[in-house]
Formats: C-alpha cells, structure tokens, sequence
C-alpha cells in the first residue's frame, strides 16, 4: 500500500481545474449533448477537453499522483488489456483496422482512464467525480424525455429514438450504472438541492427505462433492485422498497404502447429472433466462441470482429449461394466482444474487473467500521460508496452481456472510481488507527452539520 496523494485528506473543498476539466470530459462523454446541438458539436468540445486532460497532467503534475497506479491491481490490469490489443493488433485479421481503432479511438477512452486512475487522491475529488456523472446522465435523460419522440418498432412497440446517440440497450447499461450512484448522492448529499436532484435522477430513470423499450435495460433494473434488496443492509426494508417503488411508479407511468408485451418475451422467448435468426444474439454468441477458439491469445483484433463475420465466419458458405445476405455486425455482448477479439487472457482481466467490484468491495468494507456510516463527510461517502459501488458494477455485468460496450468510455470511469476506493479506505482506516480513537458520535454529528462542502 502506497502512501496518499499530495493533497491531505479534508483539505481541499472546492474542484480545482484539473478536477474541472475531468468533470467537463464525463458530462460531455456521457450525456453526448453536443452529437444533438450542432451549435455545441462545432466546437469540438471532446476534442478540446481530451487536450485539455493531457496538457493539464503535463504542464501542473502536481495535479496527480502518479503513484496511486501501485494501489492496487487494477491500474495494472488496464495496461495489460492496452498491451495486449497492441501486442495483439498484429496477429489478428486486420493489422491496419486494429491499429486505426487504438489510435483514433480507444486512446481517447484510455487516456483519460489512466488520468482518473491518479486524479482521485481524495474522497471530496471522487465525489466531484460521481456528481459529474450523475450530471451527464441528468442531461442525457432530459434530452431523451422531452427532446425525442417515440418511433413505432416491430411487435406494436413505441421506442424512444435515439439516432446518434445511444439506442436502448447501450442506454440501459448507463443507467444501471447511475442508478446506485443516485441513491449514494441521495443519502450523503450535505444539500436539500443534491437530495432532490438524486430523487428526480431516480425517477428519470425509471421513465427512460420504460421508453428505451429494452429487454436488457429491464432485465439489468431487476438485478439492480434484487442487489439493493440484498446488499444494502444499514438502510431500512421500508426505505428500500419505497426506493424501488419510485422506480416501478415511474416505469408503469411511463411505459409506452407494446411495453408490456415486449417485456414478455423475456420469459417467453421462444419465437425471438435473438434465438433463431443466424444474426440473433445466440447465433452471433456462438460464432465469437468459434472466433476465440480459432485465436485464443490475442483474438481477432481490437474492433475487427465485424470483419470475422466476412472473412471466417460459419456463415460464408451460405453468403456463396446467395443463401442469406452479408451483414457485418458486432456481437451485441461485451464477453464474446472481448473474448473474441483480444483473447481469453484479456477476457480473464475483464472478468476480473467485474469481480473486483462486486466483490473486492464487499471484502474492503469489511474493515470499515460502522460509525463511519455517521462519521465526517468523507468516511460517510466512502461507506456508501462501498455499499452502492458493487450494485453499479452488478448492473454493468448484467447489462453488458446485451450490447458492446467494451471500449466505451462509461466504464473506464467507474474503473477509475474502483481504483480509488482502494486506497482512499485504506489511507482513512491507517488515519483512525493512529488516532487515540474515533470521535464520538456527538462530534461526529457537529462536524457533518459543520460541513458546507463545495459539492451538493
């Protein structure tokens, strides 16, 4: 274990530019709002902020810590993941379509991963962080509920159109990643404000859920809110079922015209096409583990399994005879993406990621004792932190296995936000350890009402 940052833990109440800029980067990432105002497109904002993180980290270092890489494991297994789709680039189908996608596309994702992986050096930075992605998820719900209208699709069912940005299913895994980070913010926002702005995010979800018309949002809600029945033990039975009551309230009132019936199909999927159409998600399944057989160390290369489908597929000796129509597709499940494309060592990091923030977090909570969860307002964050943190990371392992979401930038950031937990809690269990003892309940309580912090 490493010692904290350069930054003492208490110190700092207000973002810094560094903290500024990472935060613009999640909010535009996220809600993706300039892809639907061109006026805010033409400024490149992505682009700009991306320069601003690597300027920023070159021209003030003070602003990171680059040490927080040895805090634990995770920081490591990113790198091996990066070294191991450049390592690999060369021996899949594509040379040139790998090497194009690291360059012009997954270094934009990993850069900053790396940034956030050494700019979170104390709790007040990461819930700076988290409220910056509960910022962008808000103005991605607003522009899904009040800017875009419902499109009919097949079975009867009205669904939010989402052209550009994100269709149903990529929607699902955000939200289900937001979800338990809302309740965080809900139970140690030090304002009415932040209180209130996690309620209406807990109900612009529920309503998003309902209008994105997905089977995989919805299968991923059900997890969610088994996981926060199960896991989440200092809140009250009564407390959790009225959380998840907002949820069901807002989805039935908002669920549009062949909702129900869609949702059916996931008890009774029979006659789906995902399990009888050779370009179905059981038949596109099957051919990635045919794929990460054929290339088990390295895949297929990053981004190039569209191009497995035209040039190895099982599929070519129908494509010869006209049979059935070429289709170069993704495989709509982040495990056979990753698997196939950059290997099993690589899907064995995956997997660990996830199992590291299920939990690896329920281990560390462990240690952390119970008057945290009434301490100051960092151990209070931290404490919920470790509570909700493992569901968000429930929820992207349930819904991920629906879509591709292996190289988008929404999980990298909850990657740094794992990070972090590992040695912020440990650096503040260290603090209370050399104290004489904790502070009593009755300081505890002057110092959270004492508390103005800069964050809502």
């Amino acid at each position: 274990m490493i010692p904290g940052g350069q930054v003492k833990a208490g110190s700092q109440r207000r973002p810094d530019p560094m903290r500024i800029i990472l935060s613009l980067l999640i909010i535009v990432g996220i809600s993706r709002i300039h892809q639907h105002f061109g006026f805010i497109a033409a400024l490149h904002p992505g682009l700009l902020l991306f320069v601003a993180v690597i300027g920023w980290t070159i021209l003030v270092p003070s602003s990171v810590d680059w040490r927080l890489l040895r805090a634990s494991w995770l920081p490591k297994g990113l790198l091996a993941i990066v070294l191991i789709a450049c390592l690999g680039a060369p021996f899949g189908l594509s040379f040139g379509a790998a090497a194009a996608h690291i360059l012009n596309v997954y270094s934009r994702v990993l850069v900053p991963a790396i940034v956030f992986m050494i700019a979170i050096r104390t709790a007040y930075e990461l819930r700076v962080l988290v409220w910056a992605y509960l910022i962008g998820i808000s103005v991605l719900l607003w522009v899904t509920i009040f800017l875009m209208d419902l499109r009919p699709s097949s079975g009867g069912l009205a669904r939010v159109g989402t052209a550009f940005m994100y269709d149903g299913n990529d929607m699902g895994v955000l939200l289900m990643l937001a979800l338990p980070m809302a309740l965080t913010t809900l139970e140690t926002s030090g304002t009415k404000l932040g209180r209130w702005w996690s309620v209406l995010i807990l109900w612009g979800i529920g309503i998003t859920v309902a209008l994105t018309g997905s089977r995989g949002a919805m299968v991923g809600l059900v997890t969610v809110a088994l996981g926060l029945m199960v896991v989440v033990r200092h809140v009250s039975v009564a407390k959790k079922a009225v959380a998840v009551a907002v949820l069901a309230l807002a989805l039935a009132v908002a669920a549009p015209p062949g909702y129900w019936t869609q949702m059916q199909t996931i008890v009774n999927p029979e006659d789906d096409y995902n399990l009888t159409d050779p370009y179905g998600r059981k038949a596109l399944a099957i051919r990635g583990l045919g794929y990460m057989a054929q290339y088990p160390v390295f895949g297929v290369g990053i981004s190039n399994f569209s191009r497995a489908e035209t040039t190895i597929s099982p599929l070519l000796d129908q494509y010869a005879v006209g049979a059935i129509a070429i289709r170069t597709l993704v495989a709509h499940n982040t495990y056979i993406q990753v698997g196939s494309e950059l290997g099993i060592p690589a899907l064995l990091i995956w997997l660990g990621f996830l199992w590291t923030g299920v939990f690896g977090l329920q281990k560390l909570k462990r240690r952390v004792p119970s008057w945290w969860k009434k301490a100051d307002p960092d151990r209070r964050f931290l404490h919920a932190m470790l509570t909700y943190l493992p569901i968000s990371f429930l929820g992207f392992a349930t819904t991920s296995f629906f879509v591709s979401h292996p190289y988008l930038p929404h999980f990298y950031i909850f990657l740094g936000y794992l990070a972090s937990m590992f040695h912020l809690v440990p650096r503040l269990l260290a603090e209370d350890a050399g104290g004489s003892r904790p502070p009593s309940p009755r300081r505890q309580r002057i110092g959270a009402r004492r508390w103005k912090g800069g964050v809502a």
